[in-house]
């Protein structure tokens, strides 16, 4: 008598594929640019570690890059600034545009995104090719020093941002309240130094380049958005079409963040001593006059940041510088050919009157 055999339930183990030692397991397939390794990329930089790095960017690229002291800090620092630029600019002279940072000192974002935008001018050269750069990384570096070695923690400096001198009756004020008035007032007051070495260090260097700055650019934090002047009243000047168009060309450039565009007054409130408004006011020959805010306020500052912040205000700045380019460009294309226009009625005329001389 035949037995029969019982099935097995047990299922056959599939075969798995043993991977070699060689291959790479989850290996993601995006593509990421290539950056040659700066110590700012992941940390925050002490004042000399920024002296060093600018130094050595120099030494690499000296015909494209020079750093000069603009004037010393209250405590003796010096304040550098990187002057880029490509070509001779005495055979065709260049618009430029002006960044400083670090005004306040305990915003670090600021700094690093200036650092972040040298190294890529310097490196990269398309846009030095149309347009130069002057850029202050760290316009405060007492108040920077100390805030590293608080850790970000509350410190009582000064804040360069809002220590510059106005006139107030310029434009009516009947529409605010003394409440609001007072309090402005009060908080400029309190912060506002006379004898302040680093304001003077800033508008020294305004002054030397002053013809060719085209777009003044000061970075600094407390929120995510792009403010023009003024903010000492609630009065649009008379430009404004022309600010908002170039501010909102630079939020176009920020893909993985919002930004808003507005006046100082509407998106920051009442201040007074403000760096841009007194460069718009006192520097009529530079019209366009920003302040863009990296980040929001944070307690602690994530390093991990560092490059997409920075990568948010170059490209920001990078739309700006074009749209600013463009015009000035067209501005300078018109005239041209408005002098051609000329030449070619003055000939017209002359051949006329030639002709009836000849005719006489």
């Amino acid at each position: 008598m035949t037995r029969k055999r019982k099935r097995c339930s047990k299922k056959p183990t599939p075969f798995i594929k043993k991977k070699s030692k060689t291959s790479l397991a989850g290996v993601n397939q995006q593509k990421y640019p290539l950056r040659r390794y700066e110590p700012y990329h992941e940390k925050f930089l002490t004042y000399s570690q920024i002296r060093d790095f600018l130094v050595r960017l120099q030494k690499s690229c000296p015909n494209i890059m020079q750093v000069s002291t603009i004037g010393l800090s209250t405590k003796g620092r010096p304040i550098y600034m990187a002057v880029i630029s490509e070509g001779d600019s005495t055979s065709k002279p260049k618009s430029g545009t002006m960044i400083v940072a670090g005004a306040n000192g305990t915003e670090w974002f600021t700094v690093s995104s200036a650092l972040y935008m040298i190294e890529q001018l310097v490196k990269g050269r398309n846009l030095v090719k149309i347009m130069d750069y002057f850029i202050i990384p760290c316009s405060n570096p007492d108040a920077y020093e100390c805030s590293l070695e608080n850790k970000g923690k509350e410190i009582n400096a000064m804040d360069l941002s809002r220590n510059f001198p106005f006139s107030l009756g310029i434009y009516d004020l009947s529409g605010i309240s003394n409440e609001v008035f007072f309090k402005a007032i009060r908080e400029w007051k309190e912060n506002y130094r006379f004898d302040c070495p680093e304001r003077l260090a800033v508008i020294k260097a305004v002054l030397s380049y002053q013809v060719a700055i085209k777009l003044f650019i000061s970075l600094e934090g407390d929120g995510t958005k792009i403010t023009y002047p003024f903010g000492f009243c609630n009065i649009e000047i008379s430009d404004v079409e022309d600010l908002k168009k170039v501010a909102k060309a630079g939020k176009s450039g920020i893909k993985c963040r919002c930004f808003a565009v507005g006046s100082m007054y509407n998106l920051d409130g009442m201040r007074f001593g403000s760096m841009v408004d007194y460069i718009k006011m006192c520097q009529g020959s530079i019209k366009f006059t920003y302040t863009i805010h990296v980040n929001e306020k944070e307690k602690n500052l994530n390093p991990c940041k560092i490059l997409c912040y920075g990568q948010d205000v170059m490209n920001c700045v990078r739309f700006m510088a074009k749209n600013i380019y463009m015009l000035y460009d067209k501005t300078e294309i018109n005239s041209c050919d408005d002098f051609f226009a000329f030449i070619v009625i003055c000939i017209w005329r002359y051949m006329v009157f030639i002709k009836y001389l000849f005719k006489i």
